[in-house]
């Protein structure tokens, strides 16, 4: 890990602490905060999670990013993403390889 990132692990078992904990974080983030992705294991749980927390009051702009959705889908997302207009993404691992934006202020995996 480079110097300039701090790492923090949370190890939580259940899904309920994990969704408890998500909850917790996403709150704690501001509607003007820089970039953040959380990444899931399943196309469903990214999309579940999506439409459970992506809506939060007070949350930055937010999008789901996996392969149900179309490549002319995805690359708006990510064009958004990169532009700011989305700066909380909710996605699959899969969306892991290959994706390159610097400007990332916290990376979650769930």
């Amino acid at each position: 890990v480079q110097e300039t990132i701090d790492q923090e692990v949370l190890v939580v078992r259940s899904t309920h602490e994990k969704s408890i904990e998500l909850r917790k974080r996403l709150l704690e983030l501001k509607p003007n905060s820089g970039k953040t992705i959380i990444f899931f294991k399943t196309k469903v749980t990214c999309d579940e999670m999506f439409r459970f927390f992506g809506n939060l009051p007070n949350l930055p702009p937010s999008a789901a990013l996996h392969g149900n959705l179309q490549q002319s889908q995805r690359l708006e997302v990510m064009s958004e993403f990169r532009s700011s207009k989305i700066r909380l993404l909710f996605a699959t691992d899969v969306a892991a390889r290959g994706l390159d934006i610097v400007d990332i202020d916290l990376v979650m995996q769930v």
